[in-house]
């Protein structure tokens, strides 16, 4: 099952690859200028010795990409799951939408928060207790990656149903996929090998003439496609396991 939601993330995307561009390209491209401009001007900061302003720069450089992120994400969910096609080169779904998407993401990164400084606290207390060595604790750090990743995979359905406007809390998205703990787990490993093969390239590109500039070009479609995959991922989750649609 796990293998056929990947795919199908993929097909989605192929098959509405013209919509997918018009979803997403003005938007995308804006969010790198952003970012390419925030980090020179911040380095350019950095180098004359205004730290702290280089420091909420970046900030803003980071914050802003990431709300174009939730804008594409929105738009994209939006179209798979409710056929709302755009009709300009930047979609406009509901503000409301835009920013209750973005709200449930910051209550997401806070209970992850909470729950990383738990596992931290844990892990500093084994270390105490029993004076490991560093390798000891990996086994606790590799139990901690995976226990976000379930969390994080179990929970990411609430963002479909948020940006079409059919919210549903996060202990009922947790209930209706107490059965896909496996699946997503398997859908995330499936995702981080399908991210550092689409990443490979990047380490040959460097050895040939240009190669700065090919890695950048590179660099910026291997990120859009991993994005558009993952929201599509995020969809199809959102299709199977809440409105129970089937996939082939």
């Amino acid at each position: 099952m796990a293998l056929r939601i990947f795919l199908h993330a993929i097909r989605m995307l192929l098959a509405h690859f013209r919509v997918a561009l018009q979803i997403s390209a003005a938007l995308y491209i804006g969010s790198l200028i952003i970012y390419g401009i925030g980090a020179y001007v911040a380095l350019q900061m950095i180098a004359s010795g205004g730290r702290g302003a280089a420091s909420w720069l970046a900030i803003i450089t980071v914050v802003l990409p990431s709300l174009i992120y939730v804008w594409i994400a929105v738009a994209w969910h939006r179209f798979v799951l409710t056929d709302e096609v755009p009709h300009s080169a930047v979609p406009t779904p509901p503000r409301d939408r835009l920013l209750a998407y973005a709200g449930r993401g910051l209550l997401l990164l806070l209970l992850l928060g909470i729950f990383s400084v738990g596992i931290a606290l844990a892990t500093m207390l084994v270390s105490t207790a029993t004076n490991p060595s560093q390798w000891a604790l990996v086994p606790l750090i590799v139990v901690a990656v995976v226990l976000i990743a379930l969390i994080t995979s179990r929970l990411s359905p609430v963002f479909p149903a948020t940006a079409i406007g059919q919210p549903i809390s996060f202990g009922q998205v947790w209930e209706a996929t107490s059965g896909a703990t496996g699946t997503l787990l398997l859908v995330t490993l499936i995702t981080a090998i399908a991210a550092f093969i689409i990443d490979l390239p990047s380490a040959l590109l460097v050895h040939l003439p240009g190669g700065a500039f090919l890695n950048l070009v590179w660099g910026a479609i291997a990120s859009w496609i991993k994005m558009m995959v993952g929201i599509s991922i995020l969809t199809t989750v959102y299709g199977v396991y809440i409105e129970k649609r089937t996939i082939d």
